[in-house]
Order: structure tokens, then sequence, then C-alpha cells
């Protein structure tokens, strides 16, 4: 029986409805044809017959599209709720189950998705720890370039005070043999 109720839930939905109206109507030609007996035992028989057998096919009908779509529901609910590692059985090839492939299909792109997410913050964080030290580094070669900036400037500061300095010594020489302020350490050069 249950070899039986696998392969039909195996069908697709278009061919178990169709199949259920087929099944159906032959209940119905069935109970016209009981019904033209005299025997009143065949035609309430026949009648209760059909009406439970149309109970029966209604019911495995319902049970086999609710169960698939109680399943997907279940797996949706379940990767909403942030499990992916969840599994998703597959057991049949109808359309439920191709909208089952389908969510499985969903689940391992998003793994794929949040693997290639987990694998960039490594690399963001190992790239945001080089620019930090980078930047430690910039930080004290400016302090360096700015204390040689300022040792640069006192020198120039003093060069042109020396410059000044010769420059007025060449002034007083050119008026005609002044004595220069500056004498030499050496002795007198005149």
């Amino acid at each position: 029986m249950s070899f039986i109720l696998n392969y039909y839930c195996s069908l697709t939905i278009k061919f178990r409805l169709s199949l259920l109206c087929f099944c159906y109507s032959l209940c119905i030609i069935a109970v016209a044809f009981m019904f033209q007996s005299s025997s009143m035992l065949l035609k309430y028989g026949s009648i209760t017959l059909s009406i439970i057998l149309g109970v029966i096919f209604v019911w495995i009908n319902i049970w086999s599209v609710l169960t698939p779509i109680e399943k997907a529901i279940g797996s949706l609910e379940t990767i909403a709720g942030g499990d992916l590692r969840a599994t998703i059985a597959i057991t049949s090839n109808n359309e439920l189950s191709k909208m089952l492939c389908a969510i499985k299909n969903l689940q391992e792109s998003m793994c794929g998705i949040i693997a290639g997410i987990q694998n960039t913050a490594v690399h963001l964080a190992s790239s945001s720890e080089q620019l930090s030290a980078t930047s430690s580094m910039i930080a004290n070669s400016v302090e360096q370039i700015a204390s040689q900036t300022g040792t640069v400037a006192t020198a120039g500061e003093e060069m042109a005070a020396t410059s000044a300095d010769i420059a007025q010594n060449c002034v007083m020489v050119a008026d005609g043999g002044k004595e220069p302020t500056i004498r030499p350490l050496w002795g007198h050069l005149w």
C-alpha cells in the first residue's frame, strides 16, 4: 500500500487531479448503473460507496499536497530563523518537489554568500590592521619631519644672520678701508 501511495505522491499535481476526476466520474457512472437496479440496498450502497471513495480520493489529494507545502514552510521558517544547516529532503519529482529543490538551492546559495562575506570580513580586518600600522608610521614620520623642519629653519636663520654680517663687512670694506667689526682670531690683517 505504501508503494502505491509513494508512487501516487510522486505524480504531478495536475495528473493527480485528473486521476481524481476520472475515478470520481467512474464512481458516478457506477452509481447511475446501480440506480437502475430495483434493489434499494444496491442503490443506497452505491451512493454510500461513491461518497466514501470521493472522501478518500479528496483526503489523499489534500494530504499529498499539504505535506510538501508544510515541509517547504518549515524549511523556509528554519532558514528565516538563521539556521542554514537544516537539510531539505526531496523525495519525489513533482511541482512541490521542484519548489523544495529551489528552496534547497536558495539555502546553498545563501551559505555561499555568507561564507564569502565572512572571508571578506577577515580580509577587511587584516587590511584595517595594516592601515592602522601604516597610519602610525606616517604619523611618526610627520613628527620627525616637523622636528627636522624646525632644525632646518633654525639653521636657515643662522645662515641668514651670518650672510647679513658678511654683507655688512663687505660693504664696509668697499667703503674705504674701514676696519671690519669682526676681527680675526689670529691677529690683524692690516
